[in-house]
């Protein structure tokens, strides 16, 4: 009895150790491995160059403060009373990206705005998780100031932004009448699995940054999924994720 006793014992204590390193090991890689795999989701620089006025449409920059840091802004106006969309880029993109959108929403009397996150085109300071999250905050707030009372404020992301915008948008002020995501993804952490730019095995110790789907039911806003029946990068069946548990709130 003594003997099974002891046994019991040892073994709840190696349960015990083995529990401690487990948690110790995904302690370490929040803390030494996570920074890095969330550097290396960014990529801020693309070799786009043209401004709406390449298409013969007006526009003006701005520069935004998001907690000491500058963000690049281009507005276009295309009258008081318009609607205006704030534009969220995606991963690889700056403002120069978007000319030729602002350009065709000029053209269908739609103003907007764009911005570069942190680090992206000319935006200083660094990109990470945080920083993009605080980025969007600012952005929004100076988009409500430019845009005024009048016009209709909506929001339009695009895979990376889809991430920022739903993360963010719960807390926009005033709250935008409604919101459109091409590109979206469930989380980070699903999409860095389903690109394999993280081992399955290393998911449970990743944290699940921008999980879009618990994010989606609280927008207190329309939510409008357009995902690409054939898109490599991000399988639809995120976006439906994303639509789904808005339907079934």
């Amino acid at each position: 009895m003594k003997t099974l006793q002891r046994v019991a014992a040892w073994l709840g204590g190696l349960a015990f150790v083995l529990i401690c390193l487990i948690v110790a090991a995904g302690f370490i890689f929040h803390v030494a491995v996570n920074p890095q795999l969330e550097h290396e989701m960014f990529v801020t620089q693309d070799k786009a160059t043209g401004t709406p006025e390449t298409f013969a449409v007006p526009y003006k920059s701005l520069t935004i403060d998001s907690h000491g840091r500058s963000l690049e802004a281009w507005v276009v106006d295309a009258g008081a009373d318009t609607p205006s969309l704030l534009l969220f880029s995606g991963n690889g993109q700056t403002v120069h990206d978007w000319a030729q959108v602002q350009a065709y929403l000029y053209q269908q009397h739609v103003s907007s705005m764009v911005f570069d996150y942190s680090g992206f085109g000319k935006s200083t300071g660094t990109p990470t998780v945080q920083h993009l999250n605080e980025d969007a905050r600012a952005a929004w707030r100076a988009f409500a100031d430019w845009a005024g009372t009048t016009r209709p404020k909506f929001v339009v992301a695009y895979s990376l932004g889809t991430a920022v915008a739903l993360h963010n948008a719960a807390n926009f002020e005033p709250h935008p009448l409604g919101i459109a995501v091409y590109g979206a993804f469930s989380s980070a952490r699903d999409l860095m699995v389903y690109l394999r730019a993280l081992p399955v095995w290393l998911a449970p110790l990743t944290p699940d940054l921008w999980d879009s789907v618990r994010a989606a039911p609280k927008l207190g806003a329309p939510l409008l999924v357009v995902a690409g029946a054939n898109d490599t990068n991000v399988p639809p069946r995120h976006g439906q994720a994303d639509c789904f548990v808005c339907l079934c709130r």
